[in-house]
C-alpha cells in the first residue's frame, strides 16, 4: 500500500502517475510527454481533474487520449 504522498500508484492497467505530485522524470515517462511538457505540467499545478491538462492547454487532445488511463489528479 502506497501512502497518500506517493506520486505513483498501481492501477489495473499499470502504474498511475499523479500529475499534482509527480517528478519531472515520472511525467517524462508518459508517452508523448517530454522534458518541456513535464515542466509545463509542474508549473501549472494544481489540477482538479486530469482534463485540466487540456483545458489549460498543456496537452493536446490526442496526447491526452494516449495517457489519460495512466494519470490521476488525486
Amino acid at each position: 500500500v502506497l501512502s497518500d504522498s506517493s506520486s505513483v500508484s498501481v492501477g489495473t492497467s499499470g502504474p498511475v502517475i499523479n500529475i499534482n505530485t509527480a517528478s519531472a522524470s515520472d511525467l517524462d515517462s508518459l508517452p508523448g510527454v517530454g522534458a518541456v511538457t513535464s515542466q509545463k505540467i509542474i508549473d501549472n499545478r494544481p489540477y482538479i481533474e486530469t482534463t485540466d491538462l487540456v483545458t489549460k492547454k498543456i496537452l493536446g487532445q490526442a496526447t491526452y487520449e494516449k495517457i489519460k488511463d495512466k494519470i490521476s489528479a488525486n
